[in-house]
């Protein structure tokens, strides 16, 4: 057995459920370009709050959908959680949290950032958890 359960929708190494949380990251996508110094203009202050708002939209629905599969086996599960840890973390720390969180783009900020990177990553260890 692989301590995989059936309904497993990915094989190891598999990262592709992650890529939009990483787009939603990505100032390419969201090309919010700012100086600390300058005011934002208003399609800068709605760049940032959309980039915030897939993220936050794509982390809960990646959350809803993988507390659906389990993982029984404990040391694959927690090589997956890490793997996914690894992945996502420290660049939304880089490309998100750390990046806006002194910017003034929104009258509440907090609106828009729910999450400390140690939120995320007690997100991403909730994945899998389903008890089979």
């Amino acid at each position: 057995s692989s301590g995989i359960n059936a309904e497993w929708p990915l094989r190891p190494g598999d990262r592709s459920w992650y890529k939009p949380l990483l787009d939603s990251m990505s100032d390419q996508v969201h090309a919010a370009v700012y100086r600390d110094s300058e005011k934002l203009k208003d399609s800068q202050k709605d760049a940032i709050k959309n980039k915030f708002k897939m993220f936050n939209n794509t982390l809960e629905e990646q959350l809803n959908i993988q507390k659906k599969w389990s993982i029984p086996d404990s040391k694959f599960r927690e090589w997956v959680r890490n793997d996914n840890v690894d992945a996502i973390v420290d660049k939304y720390a880089e490309r998100m949290f750390r990046k806006y969180e002194k910017v003034n783009f929104s009258s509440n900020n907090k609106k828009y950032i729910l999450h400390t990177p140690e939120d995320v990553k007690n997100i991403l260890n909730m994945f899998f958890d389903q008890k089979s």
